[in-house]
């Protein structure tokens, strides 16, 4: 192609043609900006998938993350829940006569109440890696950027209230 080019103008310039020279290098000229253009708007392309990707993989990430919080949340709540329960057995047997009072039945409520106190921890590691990365600028909607860095303070808020709780019912 650049031979087809170099022998075109080297014709024109030995047949003094000026004019026609001007026009094939307007052409010339043209052509490459038209090069140009496209292999920006190819980069620009591209760049723009591998963004689409990135937050489509960040995406599905946070989606695990919050799942496996979800579930731990249900755990943690559930042995809570039995917590309270056995405290208020326990609770419900004082005063009884030690008599009426199996130490094994003593020994499961005490342990029930005192052996497991969970407190909500929940994986941050996805939410971590976009904030500290800087990534958050995948993310198009304003409301999941102002969510997700929201979350932390969101979390220790919870962290302070299941501290307060601890600390008034001690």
């Amino acid at each position: 192609m650049l031979l087809l080019l170099r022998n075109i103008r080297r014709k024109l310039m030995q047949n003094k043609k000026i004019g026609s020279y001007l026009l094939y290098a307007i052409g010339e000229i043209v052509l490459v900006v038209i090069g140009i253009l496209i292999a920006v708007s190819i980069d620009d392309w591209n760049s723009e998938n591998k963004k689409k990707a990135s937050q489509s993989a960040y995406l599905t990430a946070l989606k695990s993350e919050f799942e496996g919080n979800s579930e731990k949340l249900k755990q943690v709540r559930l042995i809570n829940q039995n917590n309270i329960q056995s405290a208020r057995a326990l609770l419900q047997l004082m005063g009884t006569s030690p008599n009426k009072v199996s130490v094994e039945k003593l020994r499961l409520l005490v342990i029930g109440t005192i052996a497991a106190e969970v407190q909500y921890r929940p994986n941050v590691g996805v939410i971590e890696e976009i904030i500290s990365s800087g990534k958050l600028d995948l993310f198009e909607s304003d409301s999941i950027r102002y969510l997700l860095t929201g979350w932390s303070s969101e979390l220790t808020k919870v962290q302070f209230q299941e501290k307060e709780e601890v600390i008034r019912f001690r």
